[in-house]
């Protein structure tokens, strides 16, 4: 049964008059036939598909360069980019990159500044051809390139106020233009626009906005010739205050705070001072002169400095005031204290001048005073502080010695 199957797929071998015959099987040469088809159809269709000379193909942001510059600056017109379409054989086309497609204007042909439009040319490689593109000329501004500082005023408009104040407004930077030489030229300044609008200014606000630039003439430069210049800052920002005169009156204030106001006298050579600045500042100053009750000597006239906030004005002139303060149920009291390191070791004794309420002096002892010396690294000399115990807290205070604080020298420790 197998030889017979074999026997079927073998050519048949005739002889006929003495000639030998080759008959071929029928089965095989259709097969033959349909794949020699199947080739001839796969052949014509890569040569369709792949070979077309009207393939299309859509290339983005191209970037578009300027050449043969010359000796002008390009000041406007680089970063430009052209989106464009080719067509050509299928397989050439689909090889192709974006930087295989080069875009440029050619501006050799300037010979004075300013602002100029260029058709953009092309160039691809072989068996591409241009369909179509996005953009077909640029303009581009060529001319040297110059920079210059200008100054910057805030101009505030829509607003009202009392005629009493006046309007005080912060000071802005310069700023740098650069940009074409022939634009950079006509601007005068820069402004900075304030509108207040229509608010009755009571204290000072802040405002910001974008520039405008000025030119020679008084008008503002415009759009068309802003936008070929960089300003090193756009925008900008300043405080509108209202500013006035008013009088504030002069307080005495103890630096430490032990000695009561209450109970002392306090009399002033100048009691009030007229002042100028914004006005949400100087509503409700009050112009203190610090008296240190360790150095103060009960009537006995001291001088105080005026010191004022930053930006208010003493309008008067008065750069210091006599203060006399006179102590009432006061008295003062001498002790020889122990002093002690901050170990709590004894280090010496010194002599020191006690004031307070007359109502506890008479009760107060060394006893109830805490002397503690604390030098510095290296020093051999401290400063002496001095804590009181009990009922004593708060009411009693040390009287400077020459008006310097007690110092001692730990070197000459008593142990």
């Amino acid at each position: 049964m197998d030889n017979e199957v074999k026997n079927e797929l073998r050519p048949e071998i005739e002889q006929a008059e003495g000639n030998i015959t080759v008959k071929k099987n029928k089965t095989i040469d259709f097969i033959a036939k349909i794949i020699c088809l199947l080739l001839a159809f796969f052949l014509w269709y890569y040569a369709v598909s792949v070979d077309t000379v009207n393939y299309e193909e859509e290339f983005a942001e191209i970037p578009v360069e300027i050449v043969n510059k010359g000796e002008y600056a390009v000041l406007s017109g680089d970063g430009i980019t052209v989106d464009v379409t080719v067509s050509g054989n299928r397989g050439a086309v689909q090889k192709l990159k974006n930087s295989d497609i080069r875009a440029y204007v050619d501006v050799s042909n300037v010979t004075e500044a300013g602002e100029k439009l260029f058709d953009i040319q092309f160039k691809l490689p072989s068996g591409v051809t241009l369909e179509k593109t996005s953009v077909g000329a640029v303009t581009v501004y060529l001319d040297n390139k110059a920079s210059k500082s200008v100054s910057v005023e805030a101009k505030p408009f829509n607003y009202s106020m009392s005629s009493e104040y006046t309007l005080n407004i912060s000071k802005i930077p310069d700023i740098v233009i650069t940009g074409p030489e022939q634009i950079v030229n006509k601007v005068a300044r820069a402004e900075l626009p304030v509108d207040l609008n229509g608010e009755s200014i009571t204290s000072g606000r802040k405002y910001s906005g974008k520039l405008i630039l000025i030119g020679e003439d008084g008008s503002e430069i415009p759009e068309a010739d802003r936008r070929y210049l960089r300003l090193s800052s756009d925008t900008a920002s300043v405080t509108v205050s209202l500013y006035g005169n008013a009088t504030v009156p002069v307080s005495v204030v103890f630096k430490h705070g032990i000695q009561k106001p209450e109970n002392a006298t306090v009399s002033l050579s100048t009691e009030t001072l007229n002042v100028y600045g914004e006005i949400g500042t100087i509503k409700n100053l009050t112009v203190n002169c610090i008296i240190d009750e360790k150095t103060l000597k009960s009537g006995i006239p001291v001088n105080c400095v005026v010191g004022l906030p930053t930006g208010v004005q003493n309008v008067d002139g008065v750069n210091s005031i006599n203060v006399t303060v006179t102590l009432k149920n006061y008295s003062e009291k001498e002790l020889t204290v122990s002093v002690f390191d901050t170990s709590g070791t004894r280090v010496t004794s010194i002599k020191v001048r006690f004031r307070g309420e007359s109502s506890v002096m008479s009760r107060l002892t060394s006893s109830s005073v805490k002397a503690t010396v604390n030098a510095a690294e290296g020093e051999n000399t401290g400063v002496v502080e001095f804590e009181f115990l009990g009922e004593f807290s708060g009411k009693v205070y040390e009287i400077y010695s020459e008006g310097e604080p007690y110092t001692v020298s730990i070197a000459k420790a008593t142990r």
